[in-house]
């Protein structure tokens, strides 16, 4: 299961990151995070846009920055006015 959060109906264009529940972890998904200022290097993926980090315990949520990044997503949908 899929879950994405955005500012708009559209999938992906408008959207800022997803949740995607697996069985032994949760992968939280940014759909700019290539774009995002990460200097804890919590961010994984090589895609020219896409980045997640893998969350498999309690502790994953206390990663330093990863608030920060979060914090940062929705402001790097294109055509978003700031």
């Amino acid at each position: 299961m899929t879950v994405g959060f955005g500012v708009g109906p559209k999938k992906v264009s408008e959207q800022y990151n997803y949740l995607d529940f697996h069985a032994a972890h949760i992968s939280l998904g940014l759909y700019y995070g290539a774009d995002l200022d990460d200097p804890s290097g919590v961010l994984v993926g090589t895609g020219k846009r896409m980045r997640s980090v893998k969350i498999a315990s309690l502790e994953d949520l206390d990663r330093p920055g990863l608030r920060a990044l979060l914090e940062q997503a929705p402001l790097h949908l294109p055509n978003l006015e700031h």
